[in-house]
Parts: C-alpha cells; sequence; structure tokens
C-alpha cells in the first residue's frame, strides 16, 4: 500500500512542475529574448524602471517583509499552507 501513496505524492509534486509535455523550444526563448531586448531598445527608461520595481519587491520578499500575495483565483494556491508557511509563502511569491 506504501507504493500507491508514493506515486499519488509523486503525481501531487509534479502537478505544480514544470510541464515537460508542453515542452520549451530554443526558437521561442530566443523570439522571447528579442522582444524583451526590442522593448528594452524602444523604451529604456520603462525598463529601467519595471526592472527597479522588480528588485525592489524580490528584495521584500526575500526579506519577508513583502505583504503581497499571489491572485485569489490561482487555484494552485488554495491551500492555506501557502499563506502560513513562510517558505511556500515565499515560493508562492515568486511563482505567481
Amino acid at each position: 500500500m506504501t507504493g500507491v501513496f508514493e506515486v499519488i505524492a509523486d503525481a501531487a509534486d509534479g502537478a505544480l512542475a514544470f510541464n515537460p509535455l508542453i515542452g520549451l523550444r530554443g526558437r521561442d526563448v530566443a523570439a522571447a529574448a528579442a522582444a524583451l531586448l526590442d522593448a528594452v531598445v524602444k523604451s529604456p527608461k520603462e525598463a529601467t524602471g519595471s526592472l527597479g520595481a522588480y528588485v525592489k519587491d524580490l528584495r521584500k520578499v526575500v526579506a519577508g517583509t513583502s505583504d503581497a500575495m499571489p491572485d485569489p483565483k490561482d487555484r494552485r494556491f488554495t491551500d492555506p499552507a501557502w499563506r502560513s508557511n513562510p517558505e511556500l509563502r515565499e515560493r508562492a511569491l515568486t511563482l505567481g
């Protein structure tokens, strides 16, 4: 019976991980990088401001002082453990 529980636990762990069936193609990554670079070249002030805001928010998350939470409609984070466990809360903020 233990084997069944291990299979269920593995499936639950894998449900939130990157889905290998979707795939990640090099040309898609290159296209996204090119679009990002194009946006930075066209609007460097906005890009720098956005990066600064992102870094500021990320510092708060790492320090544990962020009051941000994932969108309540995001079903991945409905378990109360995502809010009560500091480590999971930090992960939710970086994933969400």
